[in-house]
């Protein structure tokens, strides 16, 4: 198997096989992301392919400065953020929502996983894409402030903010 290093100049260099071997390694991971902002399955399946094309022009701007899933987080974000802003939704009902384990695998939609995703639902895109990033993704402060470009301290506030959001509402 080769090296992701391999992989990340190979692309850069032009190779469209490469670039589609590291499309394969990260999907999954920007689909989990994506996935717990975007609520319509149609959407979220644009902003996937958006994130990727994105990624595709410019693989030569990558520099390696932070993780390869670093720089494809950041991008995912703000790609959703854009699609949020040009696209006004209205209020998205349950059913839109779906729950995906570790392994991207689409849960049951039983009385929990309802149930998060409705409490989900009330945080705010930077709220919720900062959650899904620390709990979900398990990053730290300071790869969620270089994705969402904030301070680490504001990474921080809106995660204790999203935190009391989230427990002052009652569960059921």
């Amino acid at each position: 198997m080769e090296q992701e290093s391999d992989l990340i100049s190979a692309a850069q260099a032009g190779d469209p096989r490469a670039f589609e071997r590291l499309v394969i390694q990260y999907q999954d991971m920007v689909a989990r992301f994506v996935h717990r902002i975007i609520p319509s399955p149609e959407d979220r399946e644009e902003v996937c392919q958006d994130v990727f094309v994105k990624a595709f022009f410019n693989v030569s701007k990558y520099r390696g400065e932070a993780k390869l899933s670093t720089w494809l987080f950041q991008i995912a974000y703000r790609t959703a953020i854009s699609f949020k802003r040009k696209r006004v939704l209205s209020q998205v009902s349950l059913e839109d929502y779906e729950i995906a384990d570790t392994r991207g695998d689409v849960l049951e939609q039983g009385d929990v996983s309802r149930e998060i995703a409705r409490q989900l639902g009330r945080l705010s895109l930077e709220e919720r894409s900062v959650v899904t990033l620390y709990y979900m993704q398990d990053m730290s402060v300071d790869d969620i402030a270089n994705i969402v470009e904030r301070p680490a301290g504001s990474v921080k506030s809106i995660l204790h903010r999203a935190r009391g959001k989230l427990q002052a509402r009652p569960w059921k």
